[in-house]
């Protein structure tokens, strides 16, 4: 089996914690830095999902990333993070094409988009 990983940019590891592993629900696989006080180089992951994080500049700077992840059910997902975030505006789009989508930008202004196909 062959795995791609997104590598998402972020500014700040607290905040990047709070959101993907807080409210999301990943989980941290690894951490790495060059030294103590370095960026850090992360990889997450939520069942068979995972990005990696990134606090290391690139190009092209300043831009975000965006990710599309597909997950069994969308309406599952939007449930648990509806009841940790009661004043969350987003809502789940059933598309022309049969997926139902749930769009989120994290702290950092990368596009998550959770997909699944619309139930029948």
């Amino acid at each position: 089996m062959e795995r791609a990983y997104p590598i998402l940019r972020i500014d700040d590891y607290e905040e990047a914690k709070s959101y993907y592993i807080e409210f999301l629900g990943f989980k941290i696989d690894f951490e790495w830095r060059h030294a103590e006080d370095f960026p850090v180089y992360m990889g997450v992951s939520r069942g068979g999902l995972a990005l990696h994080l990134s606090e290391h500049l690139g190009e092209p700077a300043g831009r975000p990333g965006a990710v599309q992840l597909q997950v069994e059910n969308v309406l599952d997902i939007y449930e648990e993070l509806k009841s940790k975030k009661s004043d969350m505006t987003e809502e789940p789009i059933d598309q022309a094409w049969g997926s139902t989508e749930l769009k989120l930008k994290d702290p950092f202004e990368n596009q998550l988009t959770f997909t699944s196909p619309t139930p029948k």
